[in-house]
């Protein structure tokens, strides 16, 4: 837990008003009821504050079951949230009546610790019966109608998710990705994207497991937010299908026939509906640059192309 230097007043992470009453929370687990000028403390038990900090650093969010339960020991059953629920409720209260109202049940989900917040959304796709959404704090809303599930990710998944969005449906080539998201000269292997994906979809396959297919691996490419979309037109014989894993001689193949005069850029996307332009420029701009070797999707830290 965090701590302020000796005599300095704890921070405060969050604070939320119901009625007359605003409740702070603040570093050190302290709970702090005002109204009216007046400031009253309530006093907690060890795991009553764990349960209070979780909720006040999700401000606003729903803290799922879940979450909560992990504050617990392993032999606590799930009622044992809504116990600490009630308890911290009614300390809440014995401060000030209108208190225990900070503390918001979320009906099927969990709780929350003010008004629940909602951020805007930078890109949607539905499948599986379920809306998925990325938001713009890259994280993800997944649900139906009004009943959605906020799925908190790791500031970096974040980033991912976000470079995703940009996107709009095609694909992100692992070195689009990976330009986004590191700018400094020590970049970790592209093979930490798999260890994203995997992360994401364990996360939606909580709330329902057919919207997994949200998030796309293209083999070979990268990755894609939606489904696979539908061709306009079926490639001829000789062309790669769509749904195939993308090896470095399948571009090289792409570039070539582009080049040759054999086949225009806007047939391309016609067969394609997932490529876009800034993908093919690069493939262009890699093969002339250092050749089909460079068109492999791991090999991007040892064929830089310029910014």
């Amino acid at each position: 837990m965090l701590h302020s230097g000796a005599g300095e007043e704890p921070a405060c992470i969050a604070s939320a008003t119901n009625g007359k009453a605003t409740v702070s929370v603040f570093e050190n687990a302290d709970a702090r009821v005002q109204w009216n000028g007046r400031t009253k403390r309530a006093y907690l038990t060890r795991n009553e504050k764990r349960f209070l900090l979780e909720l006040a650093r999700s401000h606003a969010r729903v803290c799922t079951d879940a979450q909560l339960l992990q504050l617990f020991n392993e032999e606590s059953t799930s009622n044992i949230v809504n116990v600490y629920a009630h308890k911290v409720r009614r300390k809440l209260a014995n401060a000030h009546p209108d208190a225990a109202g900070v503390i918001k049940t979320v009906v099927g989900r969990g709780y929350s610790f003010g008004e629940l917040r909602t951020c805007p959304v930078l890109a949607s796709t539905t499948i599986g019966g379920s809306t998925v959404s990325i938001l713009t704090d890259g994280n993800l809303s997944v649900g139906t109608g009004t009943d959605h599930t906020l799925l908190r990710l790791e500031p970096t998944v974040q980033n991912f998710m976000l470079a995703l969005a940009k996107g709009d449906g095609k694909v992100r080539t692992h070195r689009m990705i990976h330009t986004e998201l590191y700018a400094s000269s020590k970049k970790p292997d592209v093979k930490i994207f798999d260890v994203f994906t995997r992360k994401i979809r364990q996360e939606i396959e909580g709330v329902n497991r057919e919207a997994t297919g949200a998030l796309r691996t293209v083999w070979g490419r990268g990755y894609a937010f939606g489904p696979q979309p539908i061709p306009a037109l079926s490639p001829p014989s000789a062309f790669p299908p769509p749904d195939i894993r993308w090896t470095a001689s399948r571009k090289a193949f792409i570039v070539n026939t582009l080049e040759e005069g054999l086949v225009s850029e806007e047939r391309l996307y016609d067969y394609y509906p997932d490529l876009s332009a800034a993908e093919l420029n690069e493939w262009k701009s890699l093969y002339v640059a250092y050749g089909r070797k460079a068109l492999s999707a791991l090999n991007i830290q040892q064929y830089p192309l310029a910014a």
